[in-house]
């Protein structure tokens, strides 16, 4: 009697991902996330999507150059090295406009704010200081000598906003709050304690404990220091400091406020606070990033907060990196302009400003490069071997160069796939992955696309069986 071979069937598993996360740089992070990202956009989740390009503005900016979006109401661009031109970029009648304004030589920008209309500007020269006004033809109408108020440089941490048409200044320990509609008069402090007094100024000293930080957030100016937050009660003397949360701000450019919300990079990483309980931390998955971010500025615009090469979607809770951090530097500003993003690269003696339109994509704007990287993915217990495909679906916006990679039991980096697809060839791809325990997929390209699943295949190997196919 003779008997067959018996053949052993392979049993085949597919798990299908449709619903991606961004960035998760913990242990244990979910197989949806991404190890590292360039290029992704955060509100594309749950799908993968390359970015919208970025685009180089004309001209070199000079030492000390700088973007400023006093109030968010109007954008400044500081072209530094010197130059007393500012170009003001607002929108009047609802439409973008540039003008320019004219400071004395040699004066620099500490600070700007919107008021009553007018632009007003805190410039130091030397060792003087003093608020400039300009309206919105860009004529100066008014100056007033800060130095005996503000003193000589270095003036510390300094900056200034509006509220109910008071100009206030922190400098140091001290908050400076002005009178009602007026530039002047900035150390006649009333000392009239009759509350009613609509004219009535103040100054509220912390001593030793230095302001890093203030934003006006739904009608209420919000200060900060490195360690506390602060909420200013009352619109008219006796102002009144109250601390809402033992959580601040290492860096006054990262306050933002963002659908509605106000982010900030505290020491623990960034910030979330909705108008009421105390800050929430967003970006656990993210350890590390308030020492990468602090030297960085941000923005809001839409459901996205913007801070130096990252960006987080405020409605998923998902983050990816925009673009490669700057060797030596930082995207010293970001501010959020017309319907588009324009932020400030600074790098040793170099700087750059670059436009981004999150919404809108340009066909004739230079392809983006981009790159994604998976978590380490176990398909099965460890020990096992298995054969293993994936399959994954690409939609390109124009023409674009992909090339897939894996690191398989955490070897050397091997290419699966490299080629071009066409704007108008939408399809479906499969590449093999070798007999491994666990893998590492890395995605790159070049050009507008969209990765709306990734399927993957595999068959676990019976021990000491070698089965060459799948």
């Amino acid at each position: 009697m003779f008997f067959l071979p018996k053949l052993e069937q392979i049993q085949r598993t597919i798990k299908t991902e449709t619903a991606f996360s961004g960035l998760d740089n913990r242990p244990g992070a979910s197989d949806d996330s991404l190890s590292d990202c360039c290029g992704i956009s955060a509100s594309g989740f749950p799908v993968l999507t390359a970015c919208n390009p970025r685009v180089k503005q004309t001209g070199t900016p000079g030492d000390g150059c700088d973007l400023l979006s006093p109030d968010g109401h109007e954008m400044l661009e500081i072209p530094g090295g010197g130059q007393p031109v500012v170009r003001r970029f607002f929108a009047a009648d609802g439409s973008p406009a540039q003008a320019g304004i004219t400071l004395e030589n040699g004066e620099s920008i500490l600070a700007a704010a919107c008021f009553l209309g007018d632009l007003v500007i805190l410039a130091q020269k030397s060792g003087s200081i003093r608020l400039v006004r300009f309206n919105s033809a860009g004529a100066q109408t008014q100056s007033v000598d800060m130095t005996a108020l503000l003193g000589s440089p270095p003036f510390g941490s300094i900056g200034m906003l509006t509220y109910r048409n008071r100009l206030m200044i922190y400098q140091n320990d001290a908050l400076h709050i002005g009178y009602y509609g007026s530039l002047e008069d900035w150390e006649k402090y009333t000392e009239d304690s009759d509350a009613l007094k609509p004219l009535a100024a103040q100054k509220l000293l912390m001593p030793g404990r230095s302001f890093t930080c203030g934003i006006l957030y739904k009608s209420r100016p919000v200060f900060f220091q490195k360690d506390a937050m602060y909420l200013l009660y009352q619109e008219k003397k006796p102002f009144e400091l109250v601390k809402a949360a033992d959580i601040g701000c290492i860096n006054p450019r990262t306050a933002a406020v963002c659908n509605g919300v106000l982010y900030f990079l505290s020491e623990g990483g960034v910030m979330a606070y909705a108008g009421s309980g105390i800050p929430v931390l967003v970006s656990q998955k993210l350890p590390l990033l308030s020492d990468r971010l602090a030297q960085s500025g941000a923005c809001g615009f839409d459901n996205t907060y913007y801070i130096g090469e990252f960006s987080y979607d405020s409605t998923s809770g998902e983050w990816t990196k925009l673009w490669e951090p700057l060797e030596n530097g930082a995207v010293a500003a970001a501010c959020s302009y017309g319907g588009k993003i324009y932020f400030l690269d600074k790098a040793d003696n170099s700087a750059a400003i670059y436009r981004y339109d999150p919404v809108r994509f340009d066909h004739a704007a230079a392809p983006v490069s981009w790159h994604f990287t998976t978590q380490e993915l176990y398909e099965t217990e460890p020990g096992k071997k298995k054969l293993s495909a994936i399959a994954f679906r690409v939609q390109p916006e124009q023409n674009v160069s992909l090339s897939v990679s894996v690191s398989a039991d955490s070897g050397e980096w091997q290419t699966l796939f490299e080629g071009t697809i066409t704007h108008a060839d939408a399809r479906e791809l499969r590449v093999r992955i070798p007999p491994c325990e666990h893998y590492r997929l890395r995605f790159e390209g070049t050009g507008k696309l969209t990765i709306p699943y990734i399927r993957r295949i595999y068959r676990i190997i019976p021990d000491g069986k070698i089965h060459p196919f799948l």
